[in-house]
C-alpha cells in the first residue's frame, strides 16, 4: 500500500507530488477493501435451512466470480431430495475451494461447475483445462483439500482429483442424506463445523 512512501516521509517532495502520492494510496487502499469485502462474502454461507442445492452452488459460484472477476458456468441436474444441511454445508465448501484451487492453480482457464444425481448418490464436479499437475507429486494439505477429504468421508463420500495436460477434474460424490439425518463427524471436525453455522446469517 506503499505507506512507507519516501515522498511522504521525507517530507522535501512539492505538494502537488504528496497529493498525488496520497491519491494513489488511497486508491490501493479502496481496492484492498473491495478485495476483503468480496473474500468476506464467499466466507458467509447461504441461509442453509432453507436454500436449495442449487441455490447453495450458485451461492459459491457467485462469490468467486465477484471476487476473481471471472465467469464459471454452473450445471445442475438431477432430482434432489430435501438434503440434509450438514451435506449442502460440505458441497459449499467443497465448490469454493475448488474453484480457489483452478483459479490459483490454473489460471481459472475454462473453469466449470456440474451437479448430477444419479441412483441416490450426489456429484458435484469442479473442472478446468489449466496444463494440470502430478497428482502423486502434490501434497493434499497444499491443495487445502484434507479437511474438505475428512468432512467428505465423514457424510460416507468421497473426493476424486483427476489431472492431466488437458486439464483437472475434481470430484465429490454423496450419498442424498435427507434432512433429519444426523452425520457423526470426527472429533477434529466438530468445532469447524460450529463455526460453519455461527456463520450463517
Amino acid at each position: 500500500l506503499r505507506l512507507g512512501s519516501r515522498i511522504l516521509r521525507e517530507g522535501t517532495a512539492s505538494k502537488a507530488a504528496r497529493d498525488r502520492e496520497l491519491k494513489t494510496i488511497k486508491a490501493s487502499l479502496a481496492d484492498a477493501m473491495e478485495e476483503i469485502r468480496a473474500i468476506s462474502a464467499g466466507l458467509v454461507l447461504p441461509h442453509i435451512e432453507t436454500a436449495s442445492l442449487a441455490e447453495v452452488l450458485a451461492a459459491a459460484v457467485k462469490a468467486h466470480e465477484q471476487r476473481t472477476k471471472t465467469r464459471v458456468p454452473l450445471s445442475v441436474s438431477g432430482n434432489l431430495v430435501s438434503l440434509d444441511p450438514a451435506v449442502k454445508i460440505c458441497a459449499f465448501r467443497f465448490v469454493q475451494e475448488g474453484l480457489a484451487n483452478a483459479f490459483r492453480h490454473a489460471g481459472g482457464k475454462d473453469v466449470s461447475v456440474s451437479q448430477t444425481c444419479e441412483d441416490g448418490r450426489l456429484s458435484i464436479e469442479v473442472a478446468d483445462q489449466g496444463p494440470g499437475f502430478d497428482v502423486d507429486a502434490v501434497p493434499q494439505e497444499r491443495l487445502g483439500l484434507a479437511c474438505l477429504r475428512q468432512r467428505a468421508e465423514s457424510l460416507g463420500g468421497t473426493i476424486v482429483i483427476a489431472s492431466a495436460s488437458t486439464g483437472t477434474r475434481l470430484t465429490m460424490s454423496l450419498e442424498q442424506f435427507q434432512e433429519g439425518w444426523k452425520p457423526v463427524a470426527p472429533p477434529e471436525l466438530r468445532h469447524q463445523e460450529e463455526l460453519d453455522s455461527s456463520s450463517i446469517p
